[in-house]
Order: C-alpha cells, then structure tokens, then sequence
C-alpha cells in the first residue's frame, strides 16, 4: 500500500483548537497573528486547517497512483503525481450538430469522440391508378463510430463535418443517401442509403427494400457499426393494403415511421443518424415524396 507522509494535525477530539464559529470570527484569520504571543489553540487551529487539506489530497495521489507521497521537499515530483492522479478525470463535453472546428479544452490529454453519418431519406411514390399500389422503404441508418485519440494525434484544432441527412425521394424515387460526419481525417461515419421505391403494380404481394445501413466506418477503436438497414414498404393484396417502411434507427434515437396507403402519415427521421420513412399508395393515388433522414452529429468527451 502506498505512503502518504503529509499527516494531519490536532485532530483528537479533546485537541486544543478553536470551535468553528471563533475561528471564522478570528480577526488573524485575515490580517494575520502581529507580534507578540499568540494563542495555541488559534495556531493549532490554523495548522489543523492546512494539515487536514494537505492529508487528504496526499492519501488521494497514494490512492489513485499507488506511489508513496513524501514530505521530501520534492516539489517537481510531487506536481507530476499529482498530474498523474488526475489524469482520466472527464473535463468537458463538446457536441457538434453543425460543421464547425474542435478546439481541445485545455488540459486535455485524450478524447473519446462518438460519430454517427446522416440517415438515409425513406423512397417516394408514384402516382397510382385503379387497382395498382406503389410502395417505398425506409432509408438506413448511419454508421457509428466510437474512438479514443491522444491529444497528440488531434493537434491544436480538428475539422468537423456532420453529415446531412438524405432527402426523401421525389415521387418514384428512391431516397438520397445521407452524407459522412468526420472528425478531421482520423474519423469518418458514413451516411445511410436512402430507401429504394416500386414501380406502380396491380401485382398482389410485392416489396420496395429499405435502404442499406451505411458503409463500414474508419477508426472506432471502441466500436465500430454500420447502422441498420430500413424497414421494407409491404403491399399484401387491396384488403389488407400498403405500407411504407420505417426508416432504420441510430444509436441516438428513433427512426421516421413509414406511411399507410389508408391515410396514416409518416415521418422524417427523429434521432441523430437514423433513416426517413417510406411510402405506400393504391388505386389511383397521387404520387407522394419520402421523408428526410437525421442529420449526423459528434460528442466529444474530453478527459485529462
């Protein structure tokens, strides 16, 4: 077990210091003792006070460090453990929903950065006529990334882009793909597909798949994921009708919901990252666009 020679002083309970209240009442607490004799309960109390402090913050480096802390006089090496017991604790929480530049806090010795791509957007619907249906999927989700660099490796600034989500596809087409969110050139998540969409049928029991999660990410040291793919829109037979499919969620939220060809509406994407819903028409239905994917984002975690 680690050493810690800064000890406390007058700490029995009978111990000869002032009571709290004429300490803090003590006019030398301010001016300081002049000359003469002083009171050895006011010094005693005066040594408690900066001993106790001293004790502890000295048990702490022995705990968190498991070196021996000494009352050597050694400034220097007492200032790097102490650097040393510090070191790991979280200092700040930058998040970025907008490109823009990191600056690093200072003291900052590493960082874990969390990154997610924009969502892919849900496909759109063409137009309709009688006795056809026309479906769409949701868009995928981004791919995430969770990574540890050294201060060192940023440097004085990183660039940061944040991916936009996809738009919806404009009446028969399928969603955009949502675009990459980097950190500088040491982390890239990459955007989720957008969903692909049918052509108008009379066929009973066809599918438009949802949008391939985006593509495997750099870096991610921690964890690296490719998102979800989005959901599938559906068309069984007139009776039971359509839906469009849910986009694919992200690891910071929801997804959009897909619409039904009853009426029921549908959604962009909700949660950083994650895909736009789809579509469905039938029977002579006007063609409708898809909805958005999220827009990507990165959280820094900045520790000394």
């Amino acid at each position: 077990m680690a050493k810690n020679e800064f000890l406390p002083f007058g700490t029995a309970a009978n111990a000869n210091v002032l009571p709290n209240a004429d300490y803090q009442a003590l006019p030398a607490r301010s001016a300081g003792f002049g000359s003469g004799v002083a009171k050895s309960e006011e010094l005693n109390t005066v040594w408690r006070q900066g001993s106790t402090m001293a004790a502890v913050l000295g048990q702490f480096i022995a705990d968190k460090t498991g070196q021996d802390v000494l009352d050597d006089g050694d400034l220097n090496s007492l200032l790097d453990k102490f650097k040393e017991a510090m070191s790991g604790c979280l200092i700040g929480i930058q998040r970025f929903t907008a490109s823009g530049t990191y600056t690093p806090t200072p003291g900052m010795r590493y960082v874990v950065v969390e990154a997610v791509g924009g969502g892919g957007g849900g496909g759109g619907c063409s137009d309709t006529s009688a006795d056809n249906a026309a479906v769409s999927g949701g868009g995928g989700s981004g791919s995430y990334v969770r990574t540890k660099i050294d201060n060192a490796t940023i440097g004085d600034t990183a660039a940061i882009t944040i991916g936009i989500g996809g738009v919806g596809g404009v009446g028969g087409n399928a969603g955009a793909t949502g675009g990459d969110t980097k950190f500088g050139s040491l982390v890239t998540a990459t955007g989720g597909r957008g969903g692909t969409t049918s052509t108008s049928s009379s066929s009973f029991a066809f599918i438009a798949v949802g949008g391939a999660p985006g593509a495997n990410p750099s870096a991610g040291n921690i964890i690296s994921s490719r998102g979800s793919r989005g959901g599938s829109g559906l068309f069984f037979n007139y009776s039971t009708g359509a839906v469009g499919g849910d986009g694919a969620p992200s690891q910071f939220g929801g997804s959009g919901v897909g619409s039904g060809s009853s009426g029921t509406t549908g959604s962009d994407g909700s949660g950083f990252g994650s895909g736009g819903g789809g579509n469905a028409r039938q029977s002579s239905s006007a063609s409708v666009n898809g909805y958005a994917g999220a827009p990507g984002v990165i959280v820094i975690y900045e520790y000394s």
